[in-house]
């Protein structure tokens, strides 16, 4: 950075190079940043969240390999709940409906009747094929009838009495999916349109990743869509108090709307891509660059009110407060840089695109702006008069009676120094003793939007089945393998449903014991289903006394014919599969295939979890029992914990060189170690003290407020720089007794610049607090909260500091 006394003499020159040549001006900027908007244009475009996640994290990198692997796609839970009776036949429209559906891969089957029939005596437990075998011979157990029925159902389907589930896996996985475009809301409206038509009292509910991101994206942003302009009217509005001029706004759109062009550009070619994080950009783009037009605004009212020429009032402008725009600009920019630095996409995407887009901002703020203004005082007819006037602070500046409150503060704190420094020092203390109740949420269900039916449907799953849509996946070579690991997915603690191919091809053991068996009961079950097949059209009565007599029962709650039926079922299962053999892994039905066999023929074991699947910390308790088994074992639920809970080893290198930027860029500025501490404090305080009161009043932080931080960082370095350099510059113009107010007059004039920009940035941020969404409201709470405080710092801590530190060594120009 150019130090102190040349920065001074650049910035003089641009004022007089703005007025005498200012068409050639905007045409220098203006056509750099055309280009580059042009070049973004080009630039391919990602807006999915694979394009921010971080592939270097071994956990992240896991899944997206076994997804690629697999062909997993989203997992979407649909649940069904009604009357029991119609509950089945429902369950086989909604499979269906989902079957013919683009955006659907595959759709968990339950297992095949016919083929289940057939091969249930080989897959079912020990204890129901010893029932099956005494049906046979005409010696059932007491309770054999049930055991049998529910065997004959199908040991694969997800059912409890009242509900069934459905799990369908989505072509595409959703983090592939481009923001706003997710396929969920197309699949949510053919699966109720095709129950609406035949199950209208069976209520359907959805949940898995694709409905929960879909649904809470849908309901925030139509909620934002409402707000955003309500945000904007109030921003313009105040933004109003310092320029009415329908052109003048004009003015000062113009170099925001090129800065965010230039900057997509610029990245663009950096990166090869645009991702999310730079559509965040903006917001930091238009709160900084609103906020140097606003310091150079109020600074060139305030010179042209003392009747000075335009070339005169830029001139004091552009060296006066533009130094103190320059080195927030670049202390925050770098900041942002150094970011960029880090391996994290998000950090790198983010940092380049707000450290590259507030130098562009800083850049067509200084040049374009200025000439911009200039053009307009030129206009034909005005008298000089007129164009004093349009710049005076009559047109809508903020009176010195609307900021009296902050000029009482400020000249309370330079007459007692010692009190201010004492509260501010006492506010910190308290927060610093705050600070062990801080916490950072890990459960995305108090991240997301409050009213999102995904997540209620999450719970709802968990109650009625004791599994959650996120199931761990690992893979096996072969069957051998696939029994072992599950196994000990069934033996381990957490785990309350596994599902593998090795469920439904019984182990060679399994087959050496029950071969024989099978085939000594053939013959008595044929006898006994010849002779059940004679009672076919008779009464109840009748079928009743001769099931008795054949040694058979009837399940609890079912009727003699009934009874009848399954124990006909039954007896055919048993010699079908004595004549059939064994199923082998060939003859698995194709539904079944794709669900547990993946792409390149290795086998799946899909282990699910109970509690919640939005609870990272959940997620890695899971993921380590998970991969203790199988070590290739992943889930997105591993996505989860990596975002919420991921090491981050270059963390605290980025913090600490991002400080010692700062800091290095305060020092060339002010060439002082004291003036440099005085333009910390107010971010000092304020990010102090917002962090306490987020510990005490029991406000958690989260991934999205760790996004919104550095922008409080950068305002707040913005008041303290300006409030600095405004007493300098008192101090180097005042002599005798003069120079005693120049610190409370100083932080009194920067105070009605700052004033606005903290309302502007505060205005914008407000409307996030009526989303009901618990992400973006604590990102308005770090800026509602922290930004007076910087302001308040800024009249008051700063002044009174200033006053101890520099009463008997400042010399005048210093």
């Amino acid at each position: 950075m150019p130090n102190r006394l040349s920065l001074r003499a650049l910035l003089a020159r641009l004022a007089t190079l703005t007025v005498r040549h200012p068409v050639a001006v905007l045409v220098a900027v203006a056509a750099p940043a055309i280009l580059g908007g042009a070049g973004a244009l080009r630039t391919p475009v990602d807006l999915s969240f694979t394009g921010v996640l971080d592939r270097s994290n071994p956990e992240v990198e896991r899944y997206f390999r076994a997804a690629r692997r697999f062909g997993l796609g989203g997992a979407l839970l649909v649940l069904l709940e009604g009357d029991e009776a119609e509950l089945s036949s429902a369950r086989a429209v909604v499979a269906g409906a989902l079957a013919t559906l683009p955006e659907i891969g595959s759709v968990e089957p339950e297992t095949d009747p016919e083929w289940w029939l057939q091969q249930a005596p080989w897959l079912v437990d020990d204890g129901v094929f010893d029932d099956w075998l005494s049906l046979a011979a005409g010696t059932p157990a007491p309770d054999a009838a049930d055991r049998l029925a529910a065997a004959l159902g199908g040991s694969h389907s997800r059912r409890v009495e009242g509900a069934r589930l459905i799990e369908a896996r989505l072509a595409q996985d959703p983090l592939d999916a481009l923001v706003g475009e997710w396929p969920f809301l197309a699949i949510e409206r053919a699966v109720r349109s095709a129950l609406a038509a035949s199950h209208p009292d069976v209520d359907v509910s959805f949940s898995g990743l694709p409905a929960i991101a879909a649904q809470d994206q849908a309901r925030t942003l139509s909620t934002i869509k409402v707000l955003t302009p309500v945000s904007l009217l109030l921003v313009l509005l105040i933004f109003r108090r310092v320029e009415r001029r329908p052109l003048g706004l004009l003015a000062v759109a113009t170099p925001l709307l090129l800065a965010v062009a230039a900057t997509l550009g610029v990245v663009g070619a950096i990166t090869g891509e645009l991702t999310l994080m730079e559509t965040f950009f903006g917001v930091t783009v238009f709160g900084l660059g609103i906020d140097f037009a606003i310091h150079l605004l109020v600074r060139l009212r305030e010179e042209r009110s003392r009747g000075q020429g335009f070339h005169d009032a830029l001139q004091a402008t552009l060296v006066g407060t533009g130094r103190g725009v320059v080195s927030g600009a670049v202390t925050t920019a770098g900041a942002f840089m150094i970011a960029a630095l880090a391996p994290d996409p998000v950090a790198r995407h983010l940092g380049l695109a707000g450290g590259i887009g507030l130098l562009c901002s800083l850049v067509l703020m200084l040049v374009m702006l200025p000439a911009l203004w200039w053009l307009l005082e030129g206009r034909r007819g005005r008298s000089p008069h007129e164009r004093r006037r349009a710049w005076s602070g009559a047109a809508g500046a903020p009176s010195p009676a609307s900021l009296g409150a902050l000029a009482a503060i400020a000249g309370h704190a330079v007459r007692h120094p010692g009190t201010h420094l004492a509260l501010a020092t006492a506010a910190l203390a308290a927060a610093a003793f705050g600070l062990p109740r801080l916490a950072f949420e890990t459960d995305l269900t108090r991240v997301f939007n409050r009213h999102v039916p995904a997540v209620e449907t999450v719970q709802r799953v968990s109650e009625l089945f004791g599994l959650n849509g996120a199931p761990w996946i690992a893979s096996a070579p072969s069957l051998e393998s696939a029994r072992a690991r599950s196994a000990r997915f069934r033996a381990a603690p957490g785990f309350t449903r596994v599902l593998s191919v090795a469920d439904l091809i019984p182990s060679p053991e399994r087959v050496a014991q029950r071969g024989p068996r099978l085939a000594a009961a053939a013959p008595a079950a044929r006898a006994r289903l010849g002779l059940l097949a004679t009672l076919e059209g008779a009464d109840e009565a009748t079928i009743s006394s001769r099931l008795a007599l054949a040694g058979a029962m009837a399940p609890e709650g079912t009727t003699p014919s009934v009874a009848l039926a399954q124990g006909r079922k039954a007896l055919a299962a048993l010699i079908a599969a004595q004549d059939a053999g064994p199923p082998s892994l060939g003859e698995l039905p194709p539904a079944l295939r794709r669900a547990l066999v993946g792409r390149d023929g290795e086998l799946l074991v899909l282990a699910y979890a109970g509690g919640s699947s939005l609870d990272a910390e959940l997620a890695r308790e899971q993921r380590l029992r998970a991969q203790a088994i199988a070590p290739d074992a992943t889930s997105v639920s591993a996505l989860l914990e990596a975002v919420m809970l991921g090491d981050r080893p270059w963390l605290l290198p980025v913090a600490l060189g991002i400080l010692a930027f700062v800091v290095l860029v305060l020092l060339v500025d002010f060439r002082s170690v004291r003036w440099m501490t005085l333009a910390l404090l107010p971010v000092l305080v304020g990010s102090g003290l917002t962090l306490g009161l987020f510990c005490w009043l029991g406000l958690s932080f989260n991934v999205m407020t760790a996004i919104v931080l550095p922008l409080l960082v950068g305002l707040g370095v913005d008041d303290g720089i300006h409030v600095v350099h405004r007493i300098r510059e008192q101090l180097a113009s005042a002599g005798g007794e003069e120079r005693t107010a120049a610190i409370p007059h100083a932080a009194a004039a920067v105070a009605r610049a700052i004033t606005l920009t903290t309302l502007t940035t505060c205005a914008s941020f407000a409307a996030l607090l009526f989303t009901d969404h618990p992400g973006l409201e604590s990102m308005a709470l770090v800026m509602l909260i922290g930004l007076p405080i910087c302001l308040l710092a800024s009249v008051s801590t700063l002044p009174a500091a200033a006053t101890l530190l520099l009463a008997r060594t400042i010399r005048p120009g210093r």
